[in-house]
């Protein structure tokens, strides 16, 4: 045994990811070679020996001493383990050789087997662990193996030259040779990088399995040589072309303009190093800035420069972490060679994955292939396959386009594109003049209006709309005028408003609440004709004047409704007469609408809502029963003989939310049939409770729909797991996701939502500039038409349906760092003590706000072990329900600000904080470190995690797992985490 040396920087890195999941196998590297032919196996068994002998890397244990690692040269050889078996066992036998861990403190760290299938048919598998070996080594020890089984069989020695320099030689030599201006470099390179943020098919689970798969593709010779003409052309490699579209890729799917990829270099700087088996690979980061701007040739120019500065600095010194790495090997053979023998690659069955998503490109003589490994925690095989797809379209595009920006590189391919457009749905509106956007449908003595006691039948309510019309237009209100509607809750309501749409006048809803100065603003901006402000008003305009002949059109407005604008001054949205019918249409036909339903009118007039509950429900012959208050009396409404009756509700989803945590102590209707949801994303445990209460009796609808698209867009019936969707187009509407250059994201990539179709509003009342800037042409769509950019941030989905995922002006940076308070909230929301979780930023720091029993402390574990340091709340709020608006919408203004701390020192107060405080001090170098502080936030990291974990065992006999320090990361939080091992280990002491 040798005495014990170092390891490159390189190998510390894996010898920490080891010690930190011992049972991650990602780092494996397995050849499988199947054999054809009279094979001789005991010259190939001495072959083998004689380069275990020969590279005494192969025999190295990794150990630690004082919590940093050492290696140790052992005699001990590998031996070669010989099988028979079918080549059904040989699949079987192989994967678990490939995917089994390394022990790398007892060794060996590299397996042989043989196994024979037939008398001609072998398979040989050589796995050893990255620690000891690279793609180069591979190459190494096949061309060796290939010339001592040559000589052995004819019985000569060995070929093979004495090596210059042992392995241990070129470590010590590359610590020599490390700067701290190499330090100095990649510190300022990384400072502030924000992470990949790969859009997953799955959340990220609190503990990374490392299991993987992979994909392959071959890319077409003819691209590869154009593809090399290209990078010849800009004094650049193949591999910086390859490397920029990897860029590209990344970053046209992440949304961001920030991208860092870890890439392989082989240190093997010098002549004698050329034939040694070892690990020579190290790490660099390269960052680049990608604007969607530039030109691909121009993209190139900057990848080319970043690489040359990178690979003049050499690998990172430290560890640093990483979404996704690339790779890319030139071979000058595409088979391995053994004698007269026929040698082909046998597929190792390797089901690991070392990051999220590596891309590793493979060139030989004549063919060159791809392959994309993955973590299968995160993605489902098909959206790789469609990722490798798409890659292909991008080289394919960059080949003949080289000189188009790279936001309008071919992204998607011809089938996926057709998929997208079968998914945006169909905006051809039915033909036929709107003279009356409702038609009323129901028997003339049925019931059309109640309210508090009150009923009004169809016939009469089409009398009273035919007094109300009359009346006004004697006294001059006619088509495209605006009559302001300030009513409470009455059946002269409805009739009012069917009667302004019968003169050709819109409404302008107003909440009888509003105060007088926001009233007073909303009529002077809209400069309203008349406003109706009471039920004796409505009296006063009595019957028997003819009215005037008029040409009433379809795109004349049907009403104005004002919403909060984003600086705080309310803007009125005015919609088209058109566009209510061909929601009525709809919303009678997919809600089942019929006469004997019975549809509650919850919503207050300024919320849109209360279209899609008055007007389809009288369209369809339904009855519409007024809540007398909205949300302020409906659980007592339920319990009404009117409210008993009701079969259809249309809620705020936020209201819901509070309803269903009471669910089983309110009196729903036993003939309840359909609930409509609509105005915030719908929580997927509240779903879950309202199906273990109602199962499939009543269907449960999630909508969504900007004001400015007229109620509602897409729709979805939730009847599944996961989280709620929003569906998808609603008839006569189109939708697209696009990224902030207004191309087509792919299937499952984060865009905005763009609205088109009959349901699109005009714009905004007296704004031609925001009318502009929100309502673009629609470059698919007829003359004329239009699309509402949303500010919506959705998804596809793979069946077809859309995700919601927040807001675009929701996104906000923190320390630096791009952040999505949805992201954190959805995380929370898997948490079984949480109902529900609003995330929101104040004054730079992240707030969360839970309704819910969990506490802080263990909220902000479970955090920890799913998000990134960065999505981290910084503080915490506890609520008992969240508040809501009038018109039942969550309200962020109202949320209470949280308790501030100015982050004083906490000293430690216990001996398990006090050891743990000290420690911390004493390995960072640092005076003192108080209870709330953080290991990572105090300048911690991966090798001194390690020293801490030595130095805890030292002190207190005591062995904690080191990835404790990752998920417990203050001193409090590590101190319990010790506390509760050493009482475990008290419990249960090993014999």
């Amino acid at each position: 045994m040798t005495p014990a040396g170092p390891l490159t920087p390189g190998q510390e890195r894996l010898w920490f990811l080891h010690r930190l999941d011992p049972g991650d196998a990602s780092y494996n590297m397995p050849i499988a070679l199947r054999i054809h032919g009279p094979l001789d196996a005991a010259a190939l068994r001495r072959a083998l020996v004689e380069i275990v002998d020969r590279h005494d890397v192969l025999r190295s244990r990794f150990a630690e001493e004082d919590g940093s690692p050492v290696c140790v040269v052992v005699q001990e050889g590998i031996p070669l383990e010989h099988r028979e078996a079918s080549l059904e066992e040989v699949r079987e036998w192989v994967a678990g050789l490939a995917n089994e861990p390394f022990d790398l403190a007892n060794g060996p760290v590299a397996r042989f087997a043989l196994f024979r299938i037939a008398q001609d048919d072998h398979v040989l598998c050589l796995v050893m662990h990255h620690i000891v070996a690279d793609g180069w080594s591979v190459d190494v020890l096949l061309r060796e193996l290939a010339d001592l089984y040559e000589a052995f069989i004819e019985g000569r020695p060995s070929p093979l030259p004495p090596l210059p320099i042992r392995y241990a030689d070129h470590v010590r030599r590359s610590r020599d040779e490390a700067t701290a201006t190499r330090t100095a470099y990649w510190t300022g390179v990384l400072e502030d990088a924000p992470p990949l943020e790969l859009p997953t098919d799955r959340p990220r689970p609190a503990t990374r399995s490392a299991r993987g798969a992979q994909v392959h593709r071959e890319i077409p010779p003819d691209l590869v040589k154009t593809l090399e003409s290209l990078a010849r052309a800009e004094r650049a490699t193949v591999f910086m072309v390859f490397l920029a579209a990897f860029q590209i890729l990344l970053a046209r799917h992440c949304g961001q303009r920030d991208v860092t990829i870890a890439t392989p270099i082989i240190a093997r700087g010098r002549v004698d190093t050329e034939r040694l088996i070892g690990y020579f690979t190290g790490l660099i980061m390269l960052r680049t800035e990608i604007s969607g701007d530039i030109l691909f040739r121009d993209l190139l120019r900057i990848t080319r420069n970043t690489c040359l500065r990178a690979y003049d600095q050499g690998e990172l010194p430290f560890g640093a972490p990483f979404q996704a790495m690339f790779m890319y090997m030139r071979t000058q053979s595409e088979r391995p060679r053994l004698a007269d023998l026929t040698v082909e690659i046998f597929d190792s069955g390797l089901a690991t994955a070392k990051t999220d998503l590596s891309l590793d490109i493979y060139q030989g003589p004549t063919l060159t292939g791809l392959t994309f490994t993955y973590d299968t925690d995160l993605f489902d095989p098909e959206t790789i396959a469609d990722l490798a797809t798409r890659f292909l379209t991008l080289l394919s595009g960059i080949s003949t386009q080289p000189d188009t920006k790279i936001s309008r590189l071919p992204l998607l391919p011809p089938a996926e594109r057709a998929l997208l457009a079968s998914w945006a749905g169909d905006q051809a509106a039915e033909t036929g003049a709107v003279d009356e956007v409702v038609v009323l449908g129901g028997a003339p003595d049925s019931v059309a209006i109640e309210c508090a006691g009150r009923r009004l039948t169809y016939r009469g309510l089409a009398r009273r709309i035919d007094e109300l019309a009359a009346v006004l237009l004697a006294r001059g209100i006619g088509p495209s005028q605006v009559v302001g509607v300030r009513l409470g809750r009455s059946i002269d309501l409805v009739a009012t408003l069917l009667a302004i749409w019968r003169t050709g006048a819109a409404y302008l809803a107003i909440d009888p609440e509003y105060p007088a100065e926001r009233v007073d603003h909303l009529l002077s901006d809209s400069e309203a004709s008349l406003i109706i402000s009471d039920a004796s008003e409505v009296e006063r305009l009595t019957s028997a004047v003819d009215p005037p002949d008029m040409w009433i059109r379809e795109s004349h407005p049907a009403y104005v409704i004002y919403t909060s604008g984003s600086t705080g001054t309310p803007k009125g949205v005015v919609v088209e007469r058109r566009s209510v019918a061909a929601r009525v249409r709809w919303m009678a036909d997919a809600y089942g609408l019929k006469p004997g339903d019975r549809v509650a009118q919850f919503a207050a007039l300024s919320f849109d809502a209360h279209v899609e509950e008055i007007f389809p429900a009288l369209a369809a012959g339904a009855t519409v029963v007024m809540v007398p208050d909205g949300g302020r009396s409906f659980p007592d409404f339920l319990r009404t003989p009117e409210g008993r009756q009701v079969t259809v509700l249309d809620l705020p989803t936020a209201y819901w939310h509070e309803l269903v945590r009471d669910l089983d102590g309110l009196a729903w209707p036993d003939g309840l049939r359909l609930v409509i949801l609509g105005g915030e994303q719908v929580a997927a445990d509240a779903v879950r409770t309202w199906r273990q209460r109602f199962g499939d009796r009543v269907r449960l609808v999630n909508t969504y729909g900007p004001t400015e698209t007229t109620v509602v867009a897409t729709a979805a019936d939730l009847d599944g797991p996961g989280n709620p969707p929003i569906g998808r187009p609603i008839g006569e509407t189109t939708v697209h996701v696009t990224d902030e250059y207004g191309e087509l994201v792919p299937v499952g990539v984060a865009g905005e939502l763009l609205i088109g179709g009959i349901g699109v509003a005009r714009g905004y009342l007296g704004q031609p500039r925001l009318t502009a800037e929100r309502f673009v042409p629609d470059p698919e769509g007829q003359p004329g038409s239009r699309l509402y950019r949303t500010g919506d941030r959705v998804r596809w989905l793979r069946d077809g349906q859309l995700e919601f995922l927040g807001r675009l002006d929701d996104q906000v940076k923190v320390r630096g760092f791009r952040v999505e308070p949805g992201e954190i909230q959805s995380c929370l929301a898997t948490h079984p003590g949480v109902r529900q979780a609003v995330v929101t930023v104040r004054d730079g720091d992240l707030i969360a706000y839970v309704d819910g029993t969990a506490d802080h402390d263990d909220l902000r574990r479970h955090v920890s072990m799913a998000l990134p340091p960065h999505l981290l709340p910084t503080h915490w709020v506890n609520v008992d329900g969240f508040p809501l608006t009038a018109n039942g919408k969550l309200d962020r203004a109202a949320l209470p600000a949280p308790a501030t701390s100015a982050g004083a020192y906490i000293p430690p107060r216990s001996e398990a904080e006090e050891l743990v405080a000290e420690i911390w001090a004493d390995v960072l170098g640092l005076d003192r470190v108080g209870a709330g502080d953080d290991f990572f936030t105090l300048g911690g990291h991966s090798l001194l995690a390690t020293r801490v974990i030595a130095r805890i065992r030292h002190a207190a006999d005591l062995a904690v797992p080191v990835r404790t320090l990752f998920t417990r990361r203050t001193v409090a939080e590590f101190a319990l985490a010790v506390e509760a091992i050493l009482e475990e280990a008290e419990r249960c002491p090993t014999s």
